[in-house]
């Protein structure tokens, strides 16, 4: 039987009524000594429920950080000092800028450009990309998008070449330069899935 933490229920001190029989019992007891019982809370009675509980809990909340609701600032990613300076120099040349395609892409329905981005792997396949065993998919932004709401998406022929920038955009954002066109016959209107990547390659000599 478990040794009580105040052996008398007449021990002299602080007291407090207990959860189950209402008789008055030592304030530090954890076990109720006329009827024994448990006067732990549920946290204390259960710690291998309330770890597993805990647990569950950060795999949730960490899968909604890593999710498509969810993306660093492109103003706090990548190297710090000359090299992210660099970086904001670069995508401030985009014309168009990622929130100008996300916000009006009609306008930019069959043409192409240059872009310097910031590339992360994802799993978001929709209309005419919608087929995975033919695409990389992957969720791009510059400085302009000022949050997840602003990014696009853009799809990649699943090529050893294309493997590789997007097995480094898996640990983590990664700046590219991408060479990007809206094929008119895979965008739907309301859909931010619709930028195919020709080609790509790192700036700032990396």
């Amino acid at each position: 039987m478990e040794q009580d933490t105040a052996a008398s229920s007449t021990a002299t001190g602080p007291t407090k009524v207990c959860k189950y029989c209402r008789k008055e019992i030592p304030k530090a007891a954890t076990r109720c000594p006329h009827c024994q019982g448990d006067q732990r809370g549920w946290v204390a009675r259960h710690p291998v429920w309330t770890a597993v509980i805990a647990l569950a809990v950060l795999a949730v909340i960490g899968g909604g950080l890593s999710g498509s609701g969810y993306r660093p600032s492109a103003a706090t990613v990548g190297t710090s000092g000359p090299v992210q300076e660099l970086n904001d120099k670069l995508m401030a040349e985009n014309s168009p800028t990622i929130k100008e395609l996300g916000t009006l892409p009609v306008n930019y329905i069959g043409k192409s450009f240059s872009l310097f981005v910031y590339v992360q792997a994802d799993r978001y396949y929709n209309y005419g990309f919608a087929d995975e065993s033919q695409w990389y998919s992957v969720r791009i932004w510059d400085s302009s998008a000022n949050s997840a709401f602003d990014d696009v998406y853009a799809y990649l022929p699943r090529t050893a070449q294309n493997a590789q920038l997007v097995n480094a955009a898996l640990n983590g954002p990664v700046f590219a330069k991408v060479e990007v066109t809206v094929p008119a016959d895979k965008w739907q209107d309301g859909s931010n899935a619709f930028l195919e990547v020709t080609s790509w390659s790192y700036p700032n000599g990396v």
